[in-house]
C-alpha cells in the first residue's frame, strides 16, 4: 500500500511535464509552419526573375540610330484561344529586376517604369506584334532586354531583343582624288562627260 501510494504520488508531475512536452511540440510546429507559408508567399510574390536559355521562347535583333526611337518587339498573343494576357515585365539583362511593367488585367494596362528610363518608354501592347518604344534613344541603351509575359491559364513566355545602338559620325569629310582637302559644301566640279572620278569618304567618330 505504501509504495502504491508513492507511485501514485508521482503521476500528475508526470502529466504535467507531458503537457508541457506536448505544448512546445505544438508551439514549433506551428512556427515551422507559419514560416514555411511566409516563405511560399514571398515566393509567388516576388518580380526577380532568372531563367535559362533552354525556357526562350524567340531571341530578335533591334537597331535605332542614337536620338531616334527603338522599338523592340513582344509576342503577346495566347497560344490557346480564349486566354488572355495578364502581366508583361521588361528586363534588361543583367539584372533579375523588370524596368518596365504592364498589368493586363485592367482594359488600359497600368504601365510602370524604373526612374532609371526617365519616361522615355511605352509599351503598345494593341499593336501587332506588340512593342516596348524608347525614346531618344543613349549608347547606354544598347544591350539584351527580355520580355516575360503571363497568361491567365497558359504557361509564362519568355522572349529576348538584342538593341543595337548605332552612333552616327561626329564629322565626314569628302576628299577628291590626289587632295587631303575637304571639298567645300561637298560640291565637285564641273567634269567634262566621260572623264573618271575618284573621291575618298573619311568618317570620324560614330559606331
Amino acid at each position: 500500500m505504501h509504495a502504491s501510494a508513492q507511485t501514485c504520488g508521482r503521476m500528475p508531475g508526470a502529466k504535467i511535464m507531458d503537457k508541457r512536452a506536448g505544448a512546445a511540440a505544438v508551439f514549433q510546429a506551428r512556427r515551422w509552419l507559419l514560416a514555411l507559408i511566409l516563405l511560399t508567399v514571398a515566393s509567388s510574390t516576388l518580380v526577380r526573375a532568372k531563367i535559362t536559355n533552354e525556357e526562350i521562347v524567340t531571341m530578335s535583333e533591334a537597331q535605332a540610330v542614337a536620338g531616334n526611337i527603338a522599338q523592340m518587339p513582344c509576342d503577346i498573343e495566347p497560344p490557346v484561344q480564349g486566354d488572355k494576357v495578364s502581366l508583361v515585365l521588361w528586363y534588361k539583362e543583367p539584372s533579375d529586376l523588370p524596368i518596365y511593367s504592364v498589368d493586363m488585367r485592367k482594359a488600359q494596362g497600368t504601365h510602370w517604369q524604373n526612374v532609371s528610363l526617365g519616361s522615355r518608354a511605352l509599351f503598345k501592347h494593341a499593336e501587332s506584334p506588340a512593342k516596348l518604344n524608347l525614346e531618344a534613344v543613349k549608347e547606354s541603351d544598347a544591350g539584351l532586354y527580355r520580355c516575360r509575359v503571363d497568361f491567365k491559364q497558359s504557361p509564362t513566355r519568355n522572349s529576348k531583343v538584342n538593341l543595337t545602338v548605332i552612333i552616327p559620325p561626329d564629322q565626314l569629310r569628302i576628299l577628291e582624288e590626289g587632295s587631303q582637302s575637304h571639298i567645300p559644301y561637298y560640291v565637285l566640279g564641273p567634269y567634262s562627260e566621260g572623264a573618271s572620278l575618284n573621291i575618298t569618304c573619311v568618317a570620324t567618330g560614330g559606331q
